[in-house]
């Protein structure tokens, strides 16, 4: 909107209207220029829980010459919504696979998985005979007792679930 200055009769309506324009964009909450506001006061608690609960994850010990190992593990969805497994990966190995165990034509047959779902409450085993994370090339196998992180990433989220290594009975 375009004012002409003929449009004041007064100049106590020109700085009337100055002092209303100044202050309309500051509100008594807004700080002084120069003071440092923390904008993170008004946002939402932020919740760093993991979606997913993950208990017994292990692997059993590596024989002489071996470079493939499978990680097991129990995983329960906590959250209140789907979460979705698309990837693994540790230091450990040069590939990390998700498999399943499936019986055709006969033979038991492990086939590569792209990604795994995990609804609200449910629990998911990762077990021999069934799904299970394949560690390929792995050039220096852990020892029983140590442990090594497998890093699982979620659609919306990350984990890392710290893995024992276990003796093989």
């Amino acid at each position: 909107m375009l004012i002409k200055s003929s449009s004041f009769s007064s100049p106590f309506i020109l700085v009337a209207l100055l002092v209303f324009v100044v202050s309309c964009g500051q509100t008594e909450s807004d700080p002084p220029d120069g003071e440092n506001v923390n904008i993170e006061k008004n946002l939402p608690e932020k919740n760093n829980q993991a979606p997913l609960e993950i208990s017994q994850a292990h692997m059993m010990q590596m024989p002489p010459g071996q470079t493939r190992a499978a990680v097991y593990m129990s995983i329960k969805n906590i959250a209140k919504e789907p979460q979705f497994l698309v990837q693994a990966s540790t230091e450990i190995a040069g590939a990390t696979e998700i498999h399943n165990t499936v019986y055709e034509e006969g033979m038991m047959k492990m086939r590569r998985v792209n990604h795994l779902q995990f609804n609200p409450g449910d629990s998911t085993n990762f077990e021999p005979g069934g799904l299970h994370f394949m560690l390929l090339d792995v050039a220096e196998p852990p020892g029983v007792g140590e442990s090594f992180n497998l890093v699982l990433e979620l659609k919306n989220h990350s984990i890392t679930v710290p893995v024992e290594v276990r003796a093989v009975h």
